[in-house]
């Protein structure tokens, strides 16, 4: 597995579209590539900015853009954690680092921006196996440091599946299906970096376990990727809590409580 970082100039909102900055940034590309692209950019592209003023929080905006929020605690630096898009993630996704003065959401429709930019670079390198992936970082319970996430994706399976595979003993796989595009983000996002390096974008190569799908993803293989809070291994976690409902309805988050 080979990952690429792309230097870009700085993006900054107003100035630029999405496909402006793919033209003038990303060279050839070889078949089987998949090109990651950090939610920062293509929300900044999008016009997905809020500018920051006095009296304007966050939080606010977080939970105008979570479905589900939990009231933060003192001591937990005011951070809000959210479901947003069948996430668990803080603040909505909004950040306002490497912003110039704003407020950053999440792309308004990730999985369609990640299909968009898929079906725009296919046709202009004449790619058949090409797949595409948004980026954000994230934090997991009880371990220090953020990584890499997917928010969305398209152009290949974003799960592995290995139903009647046994391992080295014969005994039967017990969890049949291993999670593709979160490790290739995390891994992408190890390159590209979370600071001042700028370079929001990555490709990468030689992956032969990816399975590449020529059309865009289907509601039923988005949902997939989620899980019932039921069946759920963190459910005794998240399931118990006090989740507020907020103005939005998740869509792919399969949620079955009130």
């Amino acid at each position: 597995m080979n990952v690429r970082p792309i230097k870009t100039h700085k993006i900054v909102p107003g100035e630029c579209d999405i496909f402006s900055v793919l033209d003038e940034h990303i060279g050839n590309i070889e078949e089987g590539s998949i090109l990651f692209v950090t939610s920062k950019v293509v929300s900044i592209c999008e016009g997905r900015v809020v500018k920051k003023e006095p009296g304007l929080a966050r939080k606010g905006l977080a939970i105008q853009e979570a479905e589900r929020y939990l009231e933060p605690e003192e001591g937990k630096r005011g951070m809000l954690m959210t479901i947003k898009n069948g996430m668990v993630c803080f603040n909505a996704g909004i950040d306002a680092f490497n912003s110039d003065g704003y407020f950053v959401l999440w792309p308004e429709d990730p999985w369609e921006s990640s299909d968009a930019i898929r079906r725009y670079l296919s046709k202009k390198h004449g790619l058949n196996d090409f797949g595409v992936v948004i980026t954000d970082t994230s934090a997991k319970p009880f371990r220090r440091g953020a990584s890499g996430v997917a928010i969305s994706g398209s152009g290949f399976s974003f799960l592995n599946d290995h139903e009647g595979r046994e391992d080295l003993f014969g005994r039967k796989i017990f969890l049949t299906k291993s999670n593709i595009i979160d490790p290739l983000a995390a891994a992408a996002v190890l390159v590209m970096g979370e600071c001042d390096e700028q370079t929001p974008m990555a490709i990468m190569t030689d992956i032969p376990f990816v399975d590449f799908r020529k059309d865009a993803p289907t509601e039923e293989e988005k949902a997939e990727l989620a899980i019932d809070i039921e069946d759920d291994y963190y459910g005794n976690l998240f399931g118990k809590a006090e989740w507020k409902k907020a103005v939005n309805s998740n869509r792919i988050y399969k949620w079955k409580k009130n």
